[in-house]
């Protein structure tokens, strides 16, 4: 399924993910982050990481973390457990952290968060998912029951909204 077929009409219009009621299906990566179950589009994953050394960036808002260097590439590191309203619960030192490719004011930049576990990639369907709440996260575009647990899928290019916002 391409990312333009997923959507959530509560929070962003024409972002399609979760728009078609068919049995397209999807490749997601699953992640916890505390209790919570989330999935990306294995797609959009560029890696998973080690912990990552962030260097603070000043004056930026709470959902940005600062910027690390992967390889010699910066990356934005964005506090997705923030965005989402989610605590971690381990020690970061432990953290995994998803790298996307993302852009960013028109240019190709990945964005890493950090996450307490990595689970496995499965397909979902359009037909499985419901649309979150009202007042759930702008990033949460539908949940997922038919898994345990139940996994709320992000549209990553709302990510770098954050990015963009915290600079």
């Amino acid at each position: 399924m391409e990312p333009a077929q997923l959507h959530n009409q509560n929070h962003s219009p024409g972002v399609g993910l979760l728009e078609s009621k068919s049995d397209i299906q999807a490749r997601v990566l699953r992640f916890t982050i505390g209790s919570r179950c989330f999935g990306v589009l294995a797609s959009a994953v560029m890696e998973v990481s080690p912990p990552l050394e962030v260097t603070p960036l000043p004056f930026a808002s709470d959902f940005l973390s600062g910027i690390a260097l992967l390889r010699g590439e910066i990356v934005a590191v964005m506090n997705l457990a923030a965005s989402v309203g989610v605590a971690i619960a381990q020690d970061p030192a432990k953290s995994k952290y998803i790298i996307l490719n993302a852009l960013i004011a028109d240019d190709s930049m990945p964005i890493a968060f950090a996450v307490e576990r990595v689970g496995d990639v499965c397909n979902i369907s359009a037909m499985e998912a419901v649309q979150p709440c009202a007042d759930s996260s702008p990033f949460i575009v539908g949940i997922v029951n038919s898994h345990s647990p139940p996994t709320e899928i992000l549209d990553h290019r709302m990510l770098p909204r954050v990015i963009t916002r915290s600079l």
